[in-house]
């Protein structure tokens, strides 16, 4: 990242300790989320109309709380590197997540 990104070594001490925070965090909301939700979704033909709304108003404040933490990502690294470069780093990302979905498809054989 640091080389695609074409950071300085002072861009790279402030850059890494947000982004480690942010998929800290990222990771953490995700965990909950999975631990809360998606195990009781899988059961959902077993569950009332209450509680399938009481899992859904959850499963929105989730995804509030992953929305806020990438915001407060992006405004934070956003002072320590360029506009631009915060743009490379959203482009890096989603192809880098592409790769992994192809990558998954191949093993598969699912082309």
């Amino acid at each position: 990242m640091t080389e695609r990104l074409d950071l300085s070594s002072k861009e790279a001490q402030e850059f890494w300790p947000l982004y480690n925070k942010y998929e800290e965090d990222r990771n953490d909301l995700r965990r909950k989320q999975h631990e809360e939700i998606r195990t009781k979704i899988r059961n959902v033909n077993d569950i009332s109309e209450k509680e399938a709304k009481e899992l859904l108003d959850r499963y929105l404040k989730y995804e509030q709380d992953e929305e806020k933490v990438e915001k407060q990502f992006l405004e934070s690294v956003s002072k320590v590197i360029s506009a631009r470069k915060t743009m490379l780093l959203l482009r890096s990302e989603e192809e880098f997540k592409k790769e992994l979905i192809k990558r998954y498809h191949e093993r598969r054989g699912n082309r």
